[in-house]
């Protein structure tokens, strides 16, 4: 009455009903338009002009064709009258607007009460409003009420945003069709015969508490009758309520509730358990009815002490697996409970870990500012001047990641740290730092999170601050996890067995500038490749290992920069920047050519050599290589003062002995490699080295001496030999020494070259010698 149907659509109060049909442009206010009308139909609203569901197109149908003179008849459209149900059940309580729910559609429920003593099942039941746009909702599942208990039925199912309820039954629908608890309304239950249980209608309902039956058997139709009272205990996130629990106890005045509201971040529910031993911190934000953040103080209450404890920072700490609630207090009242799991972690059973320091743990010249921690996952070396760690070594392989596992985030002092007296510090000490230092400051990981995925333990301690260091989220968010991504991908993808060290240096200042934790100016890596299951005794020469070093500015402004191009160094540069040495379980030569990323020639000999004394010998340097060029030059030392060059030279020792046989190798870009063996030299056998002398002799007939000589000289050799059948030592020695006699006046008449000469007596010396010392033997 008294509104103009001109203009904008109307929305006042003053309405009682509307349709838009024919070309009317109020289709998004009015719920639609009807079909069109013509000159010969009518429509009408279905159920006798009783059906409203706002979808105007589906409350309307066109009637048959025919003449109409009159008036539909008066129908009154009222929930019709309804039989009462036997059902022992009433509705018990209600929550129209939670404070602490994510919004008022989500945290809307009411209870039911059974105070019969037979159970009650819900399904195919009615709920029915009065709310507009609201068609009544048959509960679908089975719902029991047992005899003396409650259910829940609310607008939401997921605790995490309904403000902590459990519900029993969720009857939102997916859209804004459904049941809603209006500022001024009623609510119905009927049974699935179309009784009707219980039903109760309000004008008011408080914010952040709920209203609640006193008792089953008081009238209680009207909800702000005396039958009923406000609640004063908290449940879930906080608000006022006893959802699916005895009503007690009731004011007959609501608590004290705030206009503003409380929200959380940091450690939410949606986030992984806490480690029982870890901690984790919770931020609390204080916010007005539009959602504004207000400046304020929290204090901090743990209301599960058992569970987890909860310091002014709100740093939560677990203590035992369960679930832990706290109270988060704000200056002006308002307040909120935030609830977090706490779990047991568990070791891996399936990780395969090898000797972090399979290729030595680094030192440095001063060993007192490292405290050492050796776990199962990682090796850790502490400097408790700087409150960080120098650095950590661990192994990688495919077998410790693994799909599945949360990222602990649990960020905690190490307890060995702790207990050996270093001064403590948690998570709040870092929190800030990136909008006090104007960066972006993350907690970094020395040894990756992600590489120690295969048990919720080993996850959890790659968290302690004794893997952690200050990083600018530049680096660590971008070279650095490159860089983290590559090692990882060469252990799971190209199944290699990785040994990292990884650490910081130098020092840009101090987290906030508390004097605490120190910001390394540098971040440096180096990490040691080698196919699955190898280890130091597999590394034979340089080629059997891959060295991949880097160091990394501690700066902003560096996310996008290639690790590979800008940032990768030899292992040598990074022992020159932080003081360490690397490596040092290889030998020397190994260690050097990875260190420096050389490739020198690898000299490689045949030996180890055995031969008679003053037999030939051979040796042979066929096996060498370089990598990258070619070798230039051999040169060999005989230890016995001769020297010698090539490829294959040969040697004769005069002397039995042991000697140390070197080779010294150089290639084209000048690199050098020695390596050593042995030769033994042993005493000829006197049968030989008589054959040797008849050889001698017999080649001296064709013209250089006649036969007559020839045989006085193998009279000596053969009675030598006979004297030597009788045992008769000393007779040998004096018929061989009367034949070097003999040659020594066939040299001085010249018969007989000074070279022919030496050499039998070479021969007869060193066959002498042979016999003597066979007899001392």
């Amino acid at each position: 009455p008294g509104v103009s149907l001109t203009g904008a659509c109307p929305s006042n109060a003053g309405i009682v009903d509307r349709v838009g049909y024919g070309s009317a442009n109020c289709t998004a206010d009015w719920g639609g338009n009807t079909t069109v009308l013509t000159s010969t139909t009518s429509l009408f609203r279905n159920n006798d002009g009783c059906v409203k569901s706002g979808a105007t197109s589906d409350d309307f149908t066109a009637g048959a064709v025919q003449p109409r003179n009159s008036a539909s008849p008066r129908k009154n459209c009222v929930q019709p009258p309804r039989p009462a149900s036997s059902a022992t059940l009433v509705i018990s309580e209600l929550m129209r607007d939670p404070v602490n729910a994510e919004s008022m559609s989500w945290g809307q429920w009411f209870e039911v009460h059974n105070y019969g003593t037979t159970p009650i099942d819900l399904n195919g039941w009615t709920i029915i409003s009065a709310g507009s746009n609201q068609p009544d909702h048959v509960v679908s599942s089975s719902v029991v009420v047992a005899p003396g208990m409650y259910a829940v039925l609310g607008r939401g199912a997921d605790q995490a945003r309904n403000g902590g309820v459990a519900l029993d039954y969720n009857y939102f629908t997916g859209t804004s069709n459904t049941i809603w608890l209006d500022a001024s309304d009623f609510l119905m239950l009927v049974d699935g015969e179309g009784a009707r249980a219980d039903s109760v209608a309000w004008t008011s309902l408080p914010r952040g508490v709920s209203v609640a039956l006193r008792d089953p058997a008081l009238p209680h139709t009207d909800v702000a009758s005396s039958a009923w009272g406000f609640s004063t205990s908290t449940y879930g996130d906080g608000d006022f309520g006893t959802p699916g629990t005895a009503n007690t106890p009731l004011a007959d005045v609501p608590p004290f509730v705030s206009a503003n509201r409380i929200s959380f971040s940091g450690r939410t529910a949606a986030d992984a358990p806490i480690p029982v031993g870890f901690e984790a911190q919770v931020f609390a934000s204080l916010r007005d009815a539009a959602g504004i953040v207000i400046e304020t103080q929290f204090t901090f209450e743990a209301l599960t002490p058992s569970v987890a404890s909860i310091d002014p920072r709100g740093v939560v700490r677990a203590l035992s697996a369960g679930e832990a609630r706290f109270l988060a207090t704000a200056t002006d009242g308002t307040a909120r409970i935030h609830s977090l799991i706490m779990e047991t972690p568990s070791a891996s059973t399936t990780a395969q870990y090898g000797n972090h320091a399979e290729f030595g743990e680094p030192v440095d010249g001063d060993a007192s500012d490292d405290f050492v921690i050796r776990r199962p996952q990682f090796i850790t070396s502490w400097n408790g001047a700087r409150g960080i760690p120098n650095w950590v070594a661990y192994n990688l392989n495919a077998t410790q990641i693994a799909g599945g596992q949360d990222r602990c985030n649990c960020f905690t002092f190490d307890p060995e740290l702790e207990a050996a007296g270093f001064q403590r510090y948690n998570t709040a000490d870092y929190t800030g730092a990136g909008a006090y230092h104007k960066y972006g400051i993350d907690r970094g990981h020395l040894v990756r999170s992600f590489d120690r995925t295969s048990g919720s333990l080993d996850n959890a301690r790659t968290y302690y601050f004794s893997n952690i260091i200050p990083q600018a989220a530049d680096v660590n968010q971008g070279p650095w996890a490159v860089m983290e991504n590559h090692l990882g991908d060469l252990a799971r993808s190209q199944n290699k067995e990785v040994f990292i060290y990884a650490g910081a240096s130098g020092a840009i200042g101090t987290i906030k500038d508390e004097g605490r934790i120190v910001i390394p100016k540098d971040n440096w890596k180096v990490a040691v490749v080698l196919p699955r299951g190898m280890g130091l005794a597999d590394v034979r020469d340089y080629r059997d290992v891959q060295v991949i070093a880097a160091v990394m500015p501690n700066v902003p402004g560096v996310r996008n920069v290639n690790w590979q191009t800008a940032y990768q160094v030899t292992a040598d540069s990074v022992e020159r920047l932080s003081g360490y040495s690397f490596l040092t379980a290889l030998p020397s030569k190994i260690q050097r050519a990875l260190k420096t990323g050389t490739m020198p020639p690898i000299g490689l000999v045949d030996g180890p050599y055995a031969a008679a004394e003053g037999s030939e010998l051979t040796v042979s340097a066929a096996g060498a290589v370089d990598p990258n060029g070619t070798i230039v030059s051999y040169e060999w030392n005989f230890g016995d003062g001769t020297t010698a060059t090539g490829v294959a030279p040969t040697h004769t020792y005069a002397l039995t002995g042991n000697y140390t046989v070197r080779l010294v190798v150089t290639d084209n870009d000048g690199l050098v490699d020695t390596v050593a063996t042995t030769a033994q030299v042993r005493r000829i056998d006197a049968e030989v080295g008589l054959e040797n002398l008849e050889a001698l002799i017999n080649g001296l007939v064709s013209g250089t001496i006649n036969r007559g000589e020839a045989n006085s000289l193998m009279v000596k050799v053969n009675a030598a030999r006979n004297q030597l059948a009788r045992d008769n030592v000393n007779a040998f020695v004096n018929q061989i020494e009367a034949l070097i006699r003999e040659v020594e006046a066939m040299g001085r008449s010249g018969r007989l070259s000074a070279a022919t000469v030496e050499r039998i007596r070479f021969e007869a010396e060193r066959l002498n010698r042979a016999v003597v010392a066979a007899q001392a033997a």
